[in-house]
């Protein structure tokens, strides 16, 4: 396992920014508490890429996302099929895919992206900002060592609570 990881951050529109940086305080918590590193880009997508670029993710966006480690994508769910059939190649059956996608089902996101290796649905909520909130957690297919990992990057935002249903 490398010391250090490559990540792109594509923020979105809506509140995918607010998230993000949310994100991102999880990820210096790790580089300080846990001694990781991260090198850590940003590009756009979504309503954000279409209204620079005229398109919701452009080729070079999507080159750079077949470079590193991970993409942390936040776009608006309405957008998640202009961007899903371009991300999906590389999302692949070593890939754990996280959504923080509002109304967007694990069975609408595993038919987006069929071949990853499990799927992970975070409900956060606005007291996220403030690292009190419950954070609600649903999986498909995340082994046990996975889920105590996954248990360990959201903990940072709030007690963690993983659901039996997504209802």
């Amino acid at each position: 396992m490398s010391d250090s990881y490559s990540l792109l951050i594509l923020p979105g529109d809506g509140i995918g920014p607010e998230v993000m940086e949310q994100v991102t305080r999880v990820i210096d918590w790790f580089q300080t508490h846990r001694g990781m590193s991260f090198d850590i880009s940003t590009d756009l997508v979504g309503g954000a890429a279409y209204d620079a670029h005229g398109t919701p993710l452009t080729d070079a966006t999507m080159a750079r996302a077949q470079e590193v480690d991970a993409v942390l994508l936040g776009v608006k769910p309405q957008m998640l099929d202009d961007v899903a059939p371009q991300l999906a190649p590389i999302a692949g059956a070593g890939t754990v895919l996280f959504s923080i996608l509002a109304g967007v089902e694990l069975d609408s996101l595993s038919a987006r992206f069929p071949a990853v290796r499990a799927l992970v649905r975070i409900m956060p909520n606005l007291a996220a900002a403030i690292g009190k909130s419950p954070i609600a957690l649903f999986d498909r297919g995340l082994a046990e060592q996975d889920r105590d990992a996954v248990t360990a990057l959201m903990r940072p935002l709030g007690p963690v609570e993983w659901l039996g249903s997504e209802a």
